[in-house]
């Protein structure tokens, strides 16, 4: 289902993606994480929004949250400047943080695809701890890749996501709305856990396409990642042997493959933490190589 931003003033479920520029983090330091935590929790008050869930990652936020009728703008707009005066008062910071507008997917309003949002927020940490491009996360413990029951205290010790107030709804914050409520939380996380994202797949199992109204939640960064993965395979390295390499064929492939895939150089540069004249750079010198 494609979405135009004259869609955003929808009400409806939404899932929210914002990032920095290239090169910046959001956040850097546990002071920066509670800030924005402190905006998510001030907005719903002002703005009338419903939190189901978020997390937050050094360089960029996902949230699902439902709004009315032309709320959202409103809502995106004020939250950039809460958190973007905090910032730039406290790092003395200048220029833009965030890189453009930020990304809305809206959801169907049922229960499946809410909880898999919910699935897919709280995993995101783990999922980047296992190697998916990102800046590390050195608060999550070694060994949760092999071990589900480590991987759910490693998100909760990462401690800027909803996954606690999922797992406890008798404790959860009075800002936070699970929806679905799910008294078997825990057990649904260890299922996804033992089939698939420990091995380093990635997604979610079963397509939320299959929801005949919703938005699939196949990010950015998951078509990046599945690229990255199949780039190692053809070239039998490691991405991290070959991604800052100018001119690698591996890393070109990659670039030249998601730009195919519909990633624009703005979209690039951040995942890739490279910038968009950067990646035109790549796209033009593929399109002068002759034909195999």
């Amino acid at each position: 289902m494609a979405v135009s931003r004259s869609d955003f003033q929808n009400a409806g479920w939404w899932f929210i993606t914002n990032r920095s520029n290239p090169g910046l983090h959001l956040f850097r330091d546990a002071e920066d994480f509670s800030h924005m935590v402190s905006c998510l929790s001030e907005g719903t008050g002002l703005h009338a929004v419903r939190i189901s869930g978020y997390v937050l990652l050094p360089d960029h936020f996902h949230v699902v949250l439902h709004v009315e009728k032309g709320v959202l703008p409103r809502f995106m707009h004020w939250m950039n400047l809460c958190y973007g005066h905090r910032h730039r008062a406290r790092h003395n910071f200048r220029g833009h943080l965030f890189a453009g507008n930020y990304d809305a997917k809206a959801l169907a309003e049922d229960d499946d695809t809410l909880l898999r949002a919910s699935h897919y927020l709280h995993l995101h940490p783990h999922r980047t701890a296992q190697g998916f491009h990102g800046p590390a996360l050195p608060w999550l413990p070694s060994g949760t890749a092999s071990n589900p029951e480590m991987a759910i205290s490693g998100m909760i010790a990462h401690g800027w996501s909803s996954v606690a107030d999922w797992l406890n709804p008798a404790h959860c914050r009075d800002w936070i709305q699970p929806q679905p409520q799910r008294t078997d939380y825990r057990s649904l996380l260890l299922q996804v856990l033992r089939e698939g994202i420990h091995e380093g797949i990635g997604s979610l199992p079963g397509p939320l396409s299959t929801c005949p109204t919703a938005v699939s939640l196949v990010l950015p960064e998951d078509v990046l990642h599945r690229l990255i993965l199949e780039a190692e395979a053809e070239q039998g390295l490691s991405w991290d042997d070959f991604r800052d390499l100018h001119g690698h064929p591996g890393r070109d492939l990659v670039i030249c493959r998601a730009a195919r895939e519909g990633l624009n150089t703005e979209t690039l540069g951040q995942l890739l933490q490279m910038t968009p004249a950067a990646v035109s750079k790549v796209l033009q010198r593929s399109r002068r190589l002759p034909p195999h």
